[in-house]
């Protein structure tokens, strides 16, 4: 019990990291899995710290006895290179603890210190609705609108005022099916207006791609855009995944798109949230897909162009 209520306390504080993020139970829950079992393997940062100690330890063996020396290095490079493979390679990750579990425990932290700082406690779905002190904020256009399929991380974006950062409308799947007339206009003043969809890699989540349009009634001339996770992003980005029976899996229309290999996963029942993906990555990765925001390939400086910018000067070209 006390172990895993240290666990607990510093999960609490990194969920919310960096910064403060407002988060919900699910994915601090999904941060005390983590905290409690990572995914096996090094990732590029902890390879390249143990690359450079690797090289450090053994350059005084290459004085005296460089032959074992290079074959030390080489059985050092293989092994850290073994280990990032592993870390690269698509698999599934079980929860490790028992949600029930976990609500004892926070309840418990809660009763003892009070709510976590950055915990939403409301469970209230967000709604589109007027602002009372601007009545003619309808008779305007809205370039975009983010439909979550989970409400609780609807809430969780308006939150961290994701719709300000953004310009983007959100709303939960429930309260947008179908539009709001006022909200269905604001889009329709907008040319290049988008509609943007964000679902679990599951059954019924993956096949909200080809239903949601038919459920907002949302006219042909708006742009839908499915962003939700696939089960290879829960694969690749090794998020815990829960499974129900294969029995119980309904048959969907699920994308063409979809790989064998995904359908199988499909198929066996099981199912990643978006609450696993951590608040400040997904937080990140939504501004960019919304913001449509490339980042900057990464290139070497060049030493001679640095050179010629002098104090307070702007680069060209």
């Amino acid at each position: 019990m006390h172990d895993l209520t240290r666990v607990l306390t510093r999960s609490i504080e990194q969920v919310a990291a960096p910064g403060q993020i407002r988060y919900t139970r699910r994915q601090l829950y999904y941060e005390m899995c983590r905290t409690l079992h990572l995914p096996p393997g090094l990732t590029n940062q902890t390879a390249s710290w143990s690359l450079a100690a690797g090289i450090v330890l053994i350059t005084p063996a290459l004085l005296g006895q460089p032959r074992r020396a290079v074959r030390l290095a080489a059985l050092h490079t293989l092994l850290v290179g073994g280990l990032r493979l592993v870390r690269m390679a698509p698999f599934t990750l079980t929860p490790p603890l028992e949600y029930a579990r976990f609500a004892e425990l926070l309840q418990a932290y809660t009763d003892r210190w009070g709510t976590p700082p950055g915990l939403l406690t409301t469970t209230e779905p967000p709604q589109f609705r007027p602002v009372g002190d601007a009545p003619d904020l309808t008779d305007y256009g809205v370039p975009r609108l983010l439909i979550c399929q989970n409400a609780e991380i609807a809430g969780m974006l308006l939150a961290n005022l994701f719709h300000i950062e953004t310009s983007c409308a959100v709303l939960n799947l429930a309260a947008a099916t179908p539009l709001p007339d006022a909200l269905r206009a604001m889009l329709l003043r907008t040319p290049t207006a988008g509609v943007y969809l964000l679902h679990d890699a599951g059954a019924e989540g993956v096949a909200l791609a080809n239903q949601v349009r038919a459920h907002l009634e949302l006219p042909d001339t708006i742009a839908l855009i499915s962003i939700g996770l696939r089960p290879a992003h829960a694969l690749r980005l090794h998020l815990f995944a829960t499974r129900t029976p294969a029995s119980m899996v309904a048959v969907h229309d699920w994308p063409a798109a979809l790989t064998p290999h995904e359908r199988t996963w499909l198929h066996g029942g099981w199912c990643a949230e978006v609450a696993a993906v951590k608040p400040a990555r997904l937080l990140l990765a939504l501004r960019r897909i919304v913001l449509d925001l490339v980042p900057p390939p990464r290139r070497l400086p060049d030493w001679r162009r640095e050179r010629a910018g002098g104090f307070m000067t702007w680069p060209t070209g």
